[in-house]
């Protein structure tokens, strides 16, 4: 099975066995993990029969390979940024972990200044001003501020 089926699928039954264990939570906890949820497995659901009527109609000897050349170093320089996105966040909190992480991840791929500090402004705004004030939910201070 090909990497572009197999990782949305393994995904799929994460997000899956999420939604089963958050669906026993109290109403206003179960919330946000479900509003995320539900919209991430219909996306991986559609990039699954994507995938699937794409192998149908194409079927090359160089399609078939796990890894077609240079997906490799993407695939594990996408993993690098998430474990240093789980770090940060684990560290400095959801807030300065999400603005820092953007910030580093902007300017690492050659984002202007003005428009990489209006994208950190409204994180903060978006996470800060609609979960904490708006909907009351505590953001996660991390280790350093806690």
């Amino acid at each position: 099975m090909k990497v572009k089926i197999l990782l949305p699928a393994v995904f799929l039954l994460i997000i899956l066995s999420l939604i089963i264990t958050t669906w026993g939570y109290p109403e206003k906890a179960r919330l946000f993990p479900l509003l995320v949820a539900f919209p991430v497995a219909l996306f991986l659901a559609i990039d699954i029969f994507r995938e699937m009527l794409a192998k149908a109609k194409v079927s090359s000897g160089a399609e078939d390979q796990l890894f077609p050349a240079g997906t490799l170093v993407k695939h594990l320089e996408a993993a690098a940024w998430l474990l240093t996105f789980a770090c940060i966040i684990y560290v400095g909190g959801l807030l300065a972990g999400a603005s820092l992480f953007l910030l580093l991840y902007l300017k690492k791929h050659g984002e202007k200044w003005l428009t990489t500090l209006i994208y950190v402004i409204a994180i903060i705004v978006l996470l800060y001003g609609v979960f904490e004030r708006v909907f009351g939910i505590p953001l996660y201070r991390g280790i350093l501020f806690e």
